[in-house]
């Protein structure tokens, strides 16, 4: 039943529910700038009404509500092209790196500098008794190798950063989780006692944003208002619970973060930054370190070869006295077959100037590199004898086993005398290990103008440097293409070889059926091409993002024009209120003050 003072009632209902409406406008305006701030929207409705002789009549207004202006589908469109965002981003930018350190074209870059190398052989066969112009090939072989080392340090360096930088990413996904569960508990708490905790769940969102970039997830809220997080199908937040992803150093992989489960299971990571830096660091980055040493090896190997025929000048050669003059073997190829016959079933040498002899027997038959490897290694074990063989290269290496093994590949003891005319190293590539660690290779007319610095591993971009014998000696390149019969003097103005070393720059068979030239142009073109595709699908991306952005602002975003009306609107209404209080007061004040004083 209505009241005499229920007018009074109704205008207060009217004052607060305007003064709750400014409340959440100057809310609004004081977040205008907030990173991830949703406009909220005040929810009013006519209060219950009452029923009296003349009808229902009403009893003013409520809130009922203050929601935030969000669509839950842009979050998740937003969400989505954000993780292919992350992941093209780092693509791109890793690309960009990989170009830095190719460097091509420049003065810098790797083809400027083997195109001195060629032309400095070039020079030199035209001048081959030039001690001037044989130091230039040595320096500017030695700046091959310097590019090539650095380039693969760059590489290395670059694949390190990588490693570190998804280990950050795994902490900030870790951080975001633990951020997000605490806010789960927050949010639950809230909503609890009636109305909703929008500013809490604004920061939810805006970490979910943040998540989504690095990692691809997927969310999924309860009718509690808690939500649940999940990663390749496996939850990492589950309402006030977390499980948290673990680095962990694989060892099949050089030792460079795993992402796994706290359990060992490893993370089903589909997009996101993550995935483009485990593609980053594990495929492109590696891909181009494999073509950097395939040039590297190619390279070596093929300019060795060359080298290897020609003849040089020196007339004492300390560390070659172990060598019959030029009456060297051949390089084995590794898919060859070696024909053993009885001229020369007999690997004659002695180790360290001892008098007797080591001698391996091999039987009539074919050997490649490797058979010959394990039918020599099993015949020094069973004599005893402190020399282990390697297959280097297609190449044979004899090497202490008196030495630490942290000093084998750089030292050995080991000086080899080959003695016997019919000897099986006259006829097999073997290297051998001169005095004091020099190295020379008993596989040609002439030492290798490349080696390697381990002696153990094979030619690669990180493992190439010149002969230190050739360093210390030019003499001993093998400019010459011919031999010499009474001296050196014969062939000291023969630079045919070195005109041979100087054509390989226009040999087709230096590297995949292409020159050297070409094949590094074609995966530096390939690499230019991977990268603009990159910045393409960036910058596609961002026009989606902003697209999205956009249309989530006109939801979620604050118009200061807006609230400014909002504000008014409320204002009037406020005032209105407060005038209609004002109206009661002055006709109660009739009734209580006034009525039944007539006649007095």
């Amino acid at each position: 039943m209505r009241t005499t003072f229920f007018g009074l009632n109704i205008g207060a209902k009217g004052l607060a529910a305007q003064q709750r409406a400014l409340d959440v406008t100057g809310h609004n305006i004081a977040n205008a700038n907030t990173v991830g701030y949703t406009r909220q929207d005040i929810v009013m409705q006519s209060d219950t009404p009452v029923k009296t002789s003349s009808g229902f009549v009403g009893t003013g207004v409520k809130v009922t509500d203050i929601r935030r202006m969000r669509d839950n589908y842009l979050d998740l469109q937003y969400r989505t092209e954000n993780k292919f965002m992350g992941y093209w981003n780092f693509k791109d930018n890793t690309l960009q790196k990989i170009e830095l350190i190719i460097n091509e074209p420049s003065d810098g870059g790797l083809r400027t500098t083997m195109d001195r190398f060629w032309g400095a052989w070039e020079d030199l066969s035209r001048k081959p008794e030039s001690s001037a112009v044989r130091t230039t090939v040595i320096e500017t072989g030695q700046a091959v190798v310097e590019t090539f080392n650095h380039m693969d340090r760059q590489f290395s360096e670059l694949r390190d950063d990588i490693d570190n930088s998804i280990n950050v990413n795994i902490r900030e996904v870790n951080s975001i989780a633990l951020q997000v569960r605490d806010l789960n508990y927050q949010i639950l708490k809230g909503e609890a006692q009636g109305p909703k905790a929008n500013d809490l769940r604004d920061k939810r969102d805006l970490l979910l944003d943040q998540m989504a970039e690095i990692i691809d997830i997927e969310v999924i809220e309860d009718k509690w208002g808690s939500t649940t997080i999940t990663i390749g199908g496996r939850a990492i937040v589950a309402g006030n619970v977390i499980n948290e992803v673990a680095s962990r150093p694989d060892a099949e992989n050089d030792a460079l973060t795993k992402i796994l489960w706290a359990d060992g299971t490893e993370v089903n990571i589909r997009s996101g930054q993550l995935k483009g830096m485990l593609e980053a660091r594990d495929e492109i980055v590696v891909d181009f370190m494999d073509k950097l040493d395939k040039m590297a090896y190619s390279f070596a190997l093929k300019l060795n070869e060359v080298h290897s025929q020609g003849f040089h000048i020196a007339e004492n050669v300390a560390i070659l006295n172990n060598y019959q003059g030029y009456t060297h073997g051949v390089k084995l190829d590794a898919s060859s077959q070696i024909s053993i016959n009885g001229s020369n079933n007999i690997l004659s040498f002695k180790i360290d100037g001892n008098a007797t002899a080591v001698n391996i027997t091999l039987d009539t038959g074919n050997y490649n590199t490797d058979d010959l490897v394990t039918e020599i290694n099993t015949q020094l074990e069973e004599g005893s004898h402190t020399v282990k063989a390697y297959n280097v290269n297609g190449a044979i290496r004899l090497v202490s086993t008196t030495v630490g093994d942290d000093t084998k590949s750089k030292i050995s003891s080991v000086a080899i005398d080959y003695s016997e005319s019919d000897n099986a190293a006259n006829t097999l590539g073997f290297y051998a290990t001169a005095s004091a660690g020099q190295e020379a290779e008993f596989q040609g007319k002439a030492v290798s103008f490349f080696t390697v610095t381990d002696e153990l591993s094979g030619f690669s971009a990180a493992n190439i440097t010149i002969n230190k014998d050739v360093k210390n000696q030019v003499a001993l390149l093998a400019v010459a293409v011919n031999a010499p019969y009474n001296g050196v003097e014969d062939i000291k103005g023969d630079g045919g070889n070195s005109l041979n070393i100087a054509m390989l720059k226009y040999d087709n068979s230096m590297i995949d059926g292409a020159t050297f030239d070409d094949y590094y142009r074609s995966e530096t073109a390939k690499l230019g091409i991977k990268a603009r595709e990159a910045t393409r699908m960036v910058e596609n991306q961002g026009l989606l993002i902003n697209q999205l952005e956009n249309k989530r602002e006109m939801v979620m975003g604050v118009s200061l024009d807006e609230e400014m009306t909002n504000m008014i609107r409320f204002q009037h209404a406020y005032n209105s209120a407060a005038r209609y209080i004002t109206a009661v007061d002055q006709m109660l004040d009739t009734l209580i003050n006034r009525v039944g004083l007539a006649g007095r």
